[in-house]
């Protein structure tokens, strides 16, 4: 049953009080610590004691998260979906510019913030419609916060248990990533974006050398003749983050047949499936058994990118509570206004920090 993204969560703790729904479910990591908190689903240890397919250890290193799949030691979900974000770069971008790609300057070991400044200045020429830009992501509070954290600073700290955003790293960090669209102007705002059709269409045509997202794009990038590749985020004073948004493939409480869903998790979960699965079709691998067919068959030349910001431990979460949903929110506001207004990262601190002081703990 596919549910409205919006209308998800209401509908989950709706049909979990009422005890009814679906005998599965996948979950946002952003509702994780809210479910498990009010006991809404079943611990999943026993069950995958019973399944040495599913054991831990035939899980890559680092696919289960904390205050995501286990709390306390124990485990409530599966990993299902979503990735650590890297970065998509359009090889033929770099190499009619002359310019290294980010794989060039990681196995040089000089692929950090102040090289990557460098290299999208470098790329982005021209103005008006016909402009190309270095670089774009989204300006939400996790992909800000992965450079933030690399700079030693964050939103929070990794429990959202303590405001950070004002500390000094937080506003360099900031700062930096502001920076780019505002005074480098190496990334596209909003009105620039949509007049040129979009991120993946300026992709597309070679208008955009970089992008920061997760393995899905491979679904509709393998159609094209754009020769893609992927590349880690920058390393920052601090070390590198990509953060990982994994979901997580849970038994309700109110499961009125769990031995039976179980059997049924086992199979979504199952090497062979997931196998099938990362074929190319935009699904991370969470199990060894798949990354070989995921690298050998992924149609991503540099799939153990992703690989390795699990095994490494790049890819921890954004942090997350029960208040997740909100403090997106509040940062989202903040950093709209900055970009639409010019507005520094120390107006931005200033602004959230008092918001998300209620949010965290």
């Amino acid at each position: 049953e596919q549910i409205p993204w919006t209308a998800y969560r209401e509908k989950m703790l709706t049909d979990f009080a009422a005890g009814q729904g679906a005998d599965i479910v996948e979950i946002s990591s952003y509702w994780m610590c809210e479910f498990v908190g009010r006991k809404l689903l079943l611990a999943l240890d026993e069950y995958m004691a019973t399944d040495p397919d599913l054991a831990k250890d035939k899980w890559i290193p680092g696919a289960f998260l904390e205050r995501i799949h286990t709390f306390a030691g124990a485990t409530y979900g599966l990993p299902s979906g979503d990735s650590p974000k890297v970065l998509w770069f359009n090889k033929d971008v770099f190499a009619a510019a002359g310019v290294k790609n980010p794989l060039e300057w990681e196995a040089e070991g000089k692929w950090n913030w102040d090289t990557f400044l460098d290299v999208v200045t470098s790329l982005t020429k021209g103005e008006g419609p016909s402009k190309h830009f270095g670089y774009w992501t989204w300006m939400a509070r996790a992909d800000t916060h992965d450079i933030m954290r690399s700079f030693g600073g964050g939103w929070t700290d990794q429990d959202a248990s303590e405001v950070w955003c004002e500390k000094p790293e937080s506003i360099q960090g900031l700062q930096f990533a502001l920076d780019i669209f505002l005074k480098h102007k190496a990334a596209p705002l909003t009105q620039e974006l949509q007049a040129m059709g979009g991120g993946q269409q300026m992709f597309l045509t070679g208008r955009l050398a970089m992008f920061m997202s997760g393995v899905w794009e491979v679904y509709s990038l393998k159609q094209t003749k754009v020769p893609y590749d992927v590349a880690p985020l920058p390393s920052g004073p601090a070390g590198r983050f990509m953060h990982h948004g994994a979901n997580a493939l849970v038994l309700p409480a109110a499961c009125k047949h769990p031995d039976q869903a179980w059997e049924l998790m086992r199979f979504l979960k199952s090497p062979g499936l997931e196998k099938i699965m990362v074929q190319g079709e935009g699904f991370m691998p969470f199990q060894k058994a798949s990354v070989e067919t995921f690298l050998s068959k992924g149609h991503i030349p540099s799939a153990q990118v992703f690989i390795d910001a699990l095994e490494k431990g790049w890819a921890p979460p954004i942090p997350l509570n029960t208040n997740a949903t909100q403090m997106d929110q509040v940062v989202g506001d903040a950093l709209g206004i900055a970009l639409s207004e010019g507005k520094d990262a120390a107006w931005v601190a200033a602004e959230v920090a008092p918001k998300l002081e209620p949010l965290v703990g």
